[in-house]
């Protein structure tokens, strides 16, 4: 017998306000396991077609008494696709409302909630058709109980998850659509070990030749975490994923755009995390980076993810807000890698501390990127960055360690990428730093505001966006066999409109564009290096107070040039890019400014009015 849809389960412990009747109670030795799951008896014989796999609806509320469990409380409302000869079901996640209220409570050694939806795959021998997968809706809530997984000395952890998957396929790849989860804490405090919770988008996998893959996509604010009134959250670490991830090799048109992925904590909420908090919305390609056989490269558009303290306090050792783009460049059709939009904010009198040190060297304690990288090749995939934002208005953001916030287009991460066709170009979005307030403050060691457009790569530095890539030695350049690209710089700016901003090492406002790098050839004609554009660089003080003891505001726009020392006997040395000034700009109206030591203003006249710099054309050795 298929079971292709899940049941309704409905477990309600309830006490009585007005008549001194007991709290009533349930307890389980060990792991309490609630199936909801639609899905095929897999012992049955494979049909033609597989049909939609739909997941149940289950409830769990507690009021005033108890739910317990010595194991894991285990639900699922997994919708998974039949598996079919020719085409596989959909796979649709069903529903899971956990809940406390009025001190009731629900203890057990971990939560472990999962509506995922996954499409089911086809493995016959013609047309193939995987199926979609939808993730479903799970809400986990604290209305005035306690979610408990075990004592405050040893909790367990908490895994929620709505991800859509979608099924593998021989002609057509299964796409998918993720699903929504909210975790609210708002009564009481809870105490957990790690919270992860995932509601993206996964595609398919390629099965014999398949041409199309279905597209894949986060939905727009699938992922919330809210803290607030009495509520209170202690945790080890914190995961907010609402990515989406596709696979390559199709010859179709396809993409994958994440989704939201939301942190607040309102007034009265604090949230205390003894390691780091990840909120993401990212788009790229799953498993590892490296690829092979990309015919027509997808377009890839990073999601919307934020961490705010809306008159909430949020501690931890390292905070990551990310909304970033990468994909690969293709054989017969390019792409566009769009960055998206990651903000942390602090508002209302709210507060956000990571004093660090970040889980992986080098890295800020406080990182906000929206950044996309792309890739050269036949038909290069073209990076635009996105909008990435720090915000202290009447809130105060502090780290005794680096503040990054990075909005740059960048070099590819996939094993080099290709060193022949044509390079990427790269164009900076936004990054922004601001005290808007009287009240407001962002303190840190230094702070880096970068919205880079860098149409080459430098293998020295691994092409981090919130490190400086005109650092590198023209020898560690890597160059391609064509005709570089264009690098273009966005809008990087800091404002101060009230409030203070102090950095003890220094900050650095830089829009700079590099063009992308060409080798020598054996050609007739020599390989032209790209232009490199600078963008706009800001910095606007109307009050308040700076202190730092540098600040440096570039915007400098740098050509491509020759990889390696000199051109081989035989062959042509390339042509050096052109170099593009931007603009550099320094508006001082009100407030003070303390420049310890050493300052340094790249860019800037003695009067604080815009004006272009003069470029810096590329290289070109003979």
């Amino acid at each position: 017998m298929l079971r292709m849809r899940g049941e309704d389960v409905n477990i309600q412990v309830n006490g009585d306000l007005v008549n001194p009747v007991p709290p009533g109670q349930i307890s389980v030795t060990n792991t309490l396991g609630i199936d909801a799951g639609g899905a095929p008896d897999f012992s049955s014989a494979t049909p033609s077609a597989g049909r939609v796999g739909q997941g149940g609806n289950v409830l769990v509320s507690v009021q005033q008494g108890s739910l317990t469990a010595g194991g894991t409380l285990a639900v699922t409302a997994q919708g998974l696709g039949e598996d079919g000869l020719q085409s596989g079901g959909d796979g649709r996640g069903g529903t899971i409302d956990i809940g406390v209220g009025n001190k009731g409570t629900i203890s057990a050694a971990g939560f472990d909630l999962n509506a995922d939806g996954r499409g089911g795959s086809a493995f016959g021998s013609t047309t193939l058709s995987g199926g979609d997968g939808f993730g479903g809706k799970i809400d986990l809530h604290d209305d005035g109980g306690t979610l408990s997984t075990g004592p405050v000395s040893a909790p367990g952890d908490v895994f929620v998850s709505a991800i859509g998957l979608g099924g593998t396929g021989g002609t057509t790849v299964g796409g998918a659509t993720g699903g929504l989860v909210a975790v609210r804490v708002l009564g009481q405090t809870q105490t957990w070990n790690n919270l992860i919770v995932a509601a993206g988008a996964e595609g398919g996998q390629r099965q014999f030749g398949a041409t199309v893959y279905r597209s894949v996509t986060g939905q727009a604010g699938g992922v919330l975490l809210s803290i607030g009134g009495s509520g209170a959250l202690n945790v080890s670490s914190v995961t907010l994923d609402n990515s989406a991830h596709v696979n390559v090799g199709a010859s179709a048109l396809y993409s994958a755009k994440a989704g939201g992925a939301d942190l607040q904590v309102s007034t009265g909420g604090s949230l205390t995390v003894a390691g780091g908090i990840l909120v993401q919305a990212d788009a790229g390609l799953p498993g590892d980076p490296t690829v092979a056989n990309v015919v027509r490269a997808p377009n890839m558009t990073g999601g919307q993810s934020s961490v705010g303290a809306g008159g909430g306090t949020i501690t931890a050792t390292e905070i990551r807000v990310t909304a970033s783009a990468m994909g690969p460049a293709g054989q017969t059709s390019g792409a566009t890698i769009q960055g998206g939009t990651a903000v942390l904010s602090a508002s209302a009198g709210g507060s956000i501390t990571a004093n660090g040190p970040a889980s992986v060297t080098g890295t800020p304690a406080l990182l906000v990127q929206a950044e996309a990288r792309g890739e050269s090749g036949a038909a290069p995939a073209n990076a635009i960055g996105g909008t990435a934002r720090v915000t202290a208005d009447n809130g105060t953001i502090s780290t005794t360690d680096d503040i990054a916030v990075s909005a740059s287009a960048l070099g590819e991460t996939f094993a080099f990428g290709s060193t022949t066709g044509s390079g990427y170009n790269a164009k900076g979005g936004s990054a922004a730093l601001e005290v808007l307030t009287g009240t407001g403050s962002i303190s840190a060691r230094s702070a880096f505001v970068y919205a880079k457009g860098e149409a080459s790569r430098a293998v020295t530095n691994g092409d981090v966006g919130y490190i400086e890539l005109p650092d590198y030695t023209i020898d560690s350049i890597v160059g391609i066999d064509g005709n570089g690209g264009t690098g273009t710089g966005g809008a990087a700016t800091v404002s101060v409109f009230g409030g203070s901003l102090t950095v003890t090492s220094g900050l650095q406002v830089h829009a700079t564009g590099v063009g992308g790098a060409s080798s020598d050839t054996a050609n007739l004609t020599a390989w032209q290096s790209g232009t490199g554009a600078g963008g706009t660089a800001s910095l606007f003080q109307t009050g308040g107070a700076i202190v730092a003891p540098t600040i440096e505001i570039r915007s400098s726009g740098d050509g491509g040039g020759l990889v390696g020392t000199s051109a081989q006997p035989g062959r042509l040395a390339a042509n050096g890019g052109n170099g593009v000034g931007g603009f550099a700009r320094a508006s001082l109206s009100g407030g003070t400014m303390t420049l310890n030591t050493g300052s340094l203003l790249r860019g800037l006249e003695a009067d604080p009015t815009s004006h272009a710099i003069t470029g810096n054309g590329g290289e070109k050795n003979h």
